[in-house]
């Protein structure tokens, strides 16, 4: 019942992109096009834009004469107290209005509408390019949730062989039956991850068909290679330019200047309204007169408030009000934007660093898996090892594509980001004009001196910084220094876990201001060389101490004899190489018990060997 489930599912999801099969070839830029071209988003914005270009319009029209014509006939009967009248008026008024002054409303109501369609016009590229990045993820999501899929089914039928052969064995009473439950647990396991996968890909595909308006076709081009030379390497650089051409940024800013003109143009409010006036009357039977009559008058109109009730002063107060809420909004753009590119543009540099890992991993896992599987067919490997092998091939393999998926799409956003999506795509929808085309009349800004193009070191971290933050070994020596119980190790000496020197102390009893070795303590070299053995390729010091008696320069002297006279007894009697030995002495600088006792001066009195490896071989892994 399982399978035939899963078998339904997985025919659904194959059906979906078998659908355009008759199709050409799809690729990203069409699919883009497309989908930019019908998005309802993006057409509501386009709609928006034509809309501020005719108000812009509309308003200009009101600083040209307006002429009108009145015309009218009637039939009038009046009543007096001494008869009726009937007249038959007919007549017609020709009007001239021309707008001399209103206190500056109108142009500033002018340029801030032009301030108005350019906000439309930045608001129409952001959809665009939103649309546009959201298009390039689901069709990149289609391309790799099929990867997946087949991965999986690959996956699947590996295990599937693996059971058979595992089958074959105890049927035949070669294999044991805990093997075969062993590989039919894992096999169950190999068609879950089927069924997964073929659920994040009818996912995907229904979010594909949501933006584009289509189903992905069978056969869907492989994402572009772009080299992506918009993006700088400099994060500042890359906020630089995000500022400069970022559309959601720039509609920001331009709604600043269009919430001042709108500030500005309610100041009209306080100053009077002049405007000219010229018509001509002519007719018959006017206002209850017989006869004809006409009239041609000229005039200059003046109207002026004196007092409203503080409703003038209250509307200014509103929109200056107005007029700072832009302002914060500009700001918090500002911040957005510094944010979401200084954070895409460090994931995009860590994710250069992560595909290097993965594709390692990846050839290694793949090399392993193939070992496993020669030798477990000849009986040098268990089941165990061969399916967790399968398993990490698998995780591996899925886990690389979706790094190499991940890695365009950090790409793509941050260009999306910067608003150059669709250039660097070289897609530009049918009808949507240039900036040069708008026949903007406002002031020109700089976005870059409006928000400072700094990223935010403190809240992120680049990959030397990470590494930086990691345990720390101060000295080198290959121990972490919240372990390491000898700090300041020398370059090259070889350490124990704790971090001290690998060192073996020989006690011998020198006699006071002597250097010569008495026989019984050949035992004790024996020891020591039994420990130098352990490492043949490290060189090995031999260090010399003293007691305090004696001044310093005899006891410097004394210390190196003792050393030579030891190196010497190795080389004599145990035919230890020369050139691995090296002597020095300490005189008594080092001691490690008290000089005032007899026992103290015994213990000081003693010769050292430490190992000193010629290449470090305890280090700390590199990262990548």
């Amino acid at each position: 019942m399982q399978s035939v489930k899963t078998g339904i599912l997985i025919c659904l999801c194959v059906g979906l992109f078998f659908s355009h099969a008759v199709c050409a070839q799809e690729t990203l830029q069409g699919v883009i096009k497309h989908a930019v071209s019908n998005n309802p988003k993006v057409l509501a914005t386009w709609e928006a834009f034509n809309e501020s270009s005719y108000e812009k319009k509309a308003v200009t029209g009101t600083t040209r004469p307006r002429l009108d014509l009145d015309a009218r006939i009637a039939h009038e009967h009046n009543e007096y107290p001494f008869g009726d009248a009937h007249f038959q008026p007919v007549e017609a008024t020709l009007s001239l209005r021309q707008l001399l002054f209103d206190g500056f409303f109108t142009p500033n109501e002018i340029d801030r509408l032009s301030y108005q369609k350019l906000s439309s016009y930045y608001s129409m590229l952001e959809a665009s390019e939103e649309i546009a990045f959201e298009t390039t993820r689901a069709y990149a999501d289609v391309l790799k949730f099929r990867d997946l899929l087949d991965f999986a089914n690959e996956n699947y039928y590996e295990h599937l062989q693996i059971y058979q052969q595992v089958k074959e064995r105890v049927d035949s009473g070669v294999g044991r039956g805990v093997d075969l439950e062993q590989a039919s647990g894992r096999l169950s396991l190999a068609e879950s991850n089927r069924i997964t996968e073929a659920n994040n890909l009818h996912d995907v595909t229904a979010r594909y068909l949501r933006l584009v308006g289509l189903l992905p076709q069978k056969e869907m081009a492989d994402l572009p290679e772009l080299s992506f030379s918009e993006i700088p390497d400099d994060v500042k650089e890359t906020l630089k330019q995000s500022f400069r051409t970022n559309p959601a940024f720039n509609a920001a800013i331009v709604n600043v200047f269009a919430a001042k003109k709108n500030r500005d143009a309610q100041k009209s409010r306080k100053l009077p309204t002049l405007e000219f006036l010229a018509y001509y009357d002519i007719g018959n039977d006017r206002e209850s007169i017989n006869g004809h009559s006409d009239k041609k008058v000229a005039e200059i109109n003046l109207s002026y408030n004196i007092f409203n009730g503080n409703s003038d002063v209250a509307t200014i107060s509103r929109y200056s009000s107005h007029l700072n809420r832009a302002r914060y909004l500009r700001e918090k753009a500002c911040h957005d934007l510094r944010q979401t590119v200084s954070i895409s543009h460090t994931e995009l540099q860590l994710l250069e660093l992560q595909l290097i890992s993965l594709q390692n991993h990846q050839e290694a896992i793949a090399k392993a898996r193939r070992a496993y599987r020669n030798q477990f067919d000849i009986g040098q490997r268990t089941l165990l090892d061969l399916l967790d092998s399968e398993n990490e091939f698998f995780r591996a393999r899925r886990a690389y594509t979706i790094a190499v998926y991940d890695y365009f799409l950090a790409n793509t956003r941050i260009l999306s980001e910067m608003g150059l999506l669709l250039s660097s795509l070289d897609i530009r929808p049918e009808g949507l004009p240039g900036k040069k085309d708008l026949d903007f009349s406002g002031e020109n800004f700089d976005p870059e001196k409006i928000c400072l193009a700094e990223p935010v070191p403190e809240a992120l971290y680049m990959w030397e910084e990470i590494q930086a933050a990691g345990p720390m070994d101060s000295d080198g020596d290959g121990v972490f220094d919240h372990l390491d119980l000898c700090p300041g190790t020398l370059p090259g000496v070889k350490v124990n876990i704790q971090g001290c020197e690998l060192k073996f102390t020989l006690q011998i009893e020198f006699d006071s201001a002597k250097a010569d070795i008495r026989p019984e303590y050949h035992e004790q070299i024996t020891a020591a060389v039994t420990f130098i053995q352990q490492y043949p390729t490290a060189k090995v010091l031999i260090v010399g101490h003293t007691d305090s008696n004696g001044t310093d320069e005899l006891n410097q002297k004394l210390s190196e004899r003792r050393a030579e006279t030891l190196k010497s007894y190795l080389v004599e009697y145990f035919e230890i190489n020369e050139d691995r030995l090296i002597t020095e002495g300490y005189g008594e600088k080092r001691p490690i018990a008290d000089n005032t006792t007899d026992i103290g001066r015994q213990k000081n009195r003693r010769v050292e060997f430490i190992l000193n490896p010629p290449v470090q071989e305890n280090v700390l892994p590199q990262n990548p």
